[in-house]
């Protein structure tokens, strides 16, 4: 793994990259057209550059959403016109949305299991597209926590947790080493679980499973976890 100071400036020197890219994309003139009979400037630009824009206008729109309930078509929801505009834009528009945009989606009382239907579909190639636990942080998938802990004592929640920490420690699974970043849905309402969890979780030995409930923990109690 490369030391921190090399992480940096790999971030730093991809993030001067799209500096620039985005200035190429500011002083672009319409008189620059391959053919001025065309209506879109956009598919005239150099793929780099609409990969810039594209970054843009999802980071600005906040990424895409996974729902719990996904169509058989189409796993990922993204909102934009990019959409509308043509057939190459939209697909270009949806190939950055896998590589380049955050990840949102939320999870009820600890029911995981539309995540793991999702990276179960993936194929080995686009589980590499996702956050690393083992590379730098250029995107995330955010897991916001939906807890009504009351109303999940009755529906299993806790079986259901065990079975995403489980899923985590596992090698053979899909997409265990997807970074994940947890959030909670509603500030102040939380599980009052949370605290026996953090004790449990100190007496774990170092490893996957104990990472991710600390991270869930941490979330509970509204604290900013390390990824």
């Amino acid at each position: 793994m490369a030391p921190n100071y090399q992480k940096r400036a790999q971030l730093a020197a991809a993030a001067q990259k799209r500096a620039e890219l985005v200035a190429s994309v500011r002083d672009f003139k319409p008189e620059q057209k391959e053919d001025p009979s065309k209506l879109s400037i956009l598919l005239d630009l150099p793929p780099e550059l609409r990969a810039c824009i594209y970054d843009i206008i999802l980071a600005q729109g906040g990424g895409v959403r996974l729902p719990r309930k996904t169509s058989s078509h189409q796993d990922l929801v993204v909102s934009s016109t990019m959409l509308l505009l043509n057939k190459q834009v939209y697909d270009e528009f949806m190939h950055a949305a896998w590589v380049l945009a955050d990840i949102h989606t939320k999870v009820g009382n600890y029911d995981f299991r539309h995540i793991v239907t999702f990276m179960n579909k993936l194929s080995d190639e686009e589980v590499r597209r996702l956050p690393n636990i083992k590379l730098p942080q250029q995107r995330n998938v955010i897991i916001t926590l939906d807890v009504n802990w009351w109303a999940g004592l009755l529906h299993g929640d806790l079986e259901l947790l065990r079975r995403w920490l489980n899923r985590a420690k596992s090698s053979t699974k899909k997409g265990t080493e997807v970074r994940y970043e947890y959030r909670l849905a509603h500030a102040g309402f939380t599980d009052p679980r949370a605290a026996e969890w953090e004790r449990q979780a100190n007496l774990m030995p170092e490893g996957r499973k104990k990472e991710e409930l600390m991270k869930i923990v941490d979330a509970l109690h509204g604290r900013a976890s390390a990824s």
